[in-house]
């Protein structure tokens, strides 16, 4: 048996990847006061789980049936996770706040503010993907390549 690689784990892992070293490089600057680095990690280790996970089912190592599990488990984690981030952004506006005008706030942070928002819509996006895809869409047809 061959296994192979979706093109899209491919160009996810390097946009993983690439966030995770800019995580490292600016570790200390993610914090915002509120430790979003903790955010940031753990988004980027359950996306990369993700993606491990869809390669098992992709090259059928493991059953529609666990993959369901797996990517439903992911998915709750993301959705507690994007709800935590959500509480800290929102519930903190002055740790995320900067007024151009009088250089008052962080910048760095007000920055991040905008990628975290970001981050919980992809989770929010992932969670309607998971529920349609593994829920409502009929069964991927058989695989009629030869092998």
């Amino acid at each position: 048996m061959t296994l192979e690689l979706d093109a899209s784990t491919v160009v996810l892992s390097n946009i993983y990847l690439i966030m995770a070293l800019q995580l490292g490089f600016n570790w200390n600057a993610t914090s915002c006061g509120t430790k979003s680095y903790l955010f940031q990690l753990g988004f980027i280790a359950l996306m990369i789980a993700r993606l491990f996970f869809h390669e098992l089912s992709h090259n059928k190592i493991t059953g529609s049936g666990l993959n369901r599990v797996f990517m439903f488990a992911l998915s709750g984690l993301l959705l507690a996770l994007g709800i935590y981030q959500a509480v800290n952004v929102f519930g903190n506006p002055s740790d995320f706040y900067y007024d151009p005008a009088t250089k008052t706030g962080n910048e760095v942070c007000f920055q991040n503010r905008i990628v975290f928002v970001g981050e919980i819509v992809i989770i929010g996006l992932t969670l309607i993907k998971d529920v349609y895809f593994l829920c409502i869409s009929p069964e991927e047809p058989a695989d009629t390549r030869p092998s």
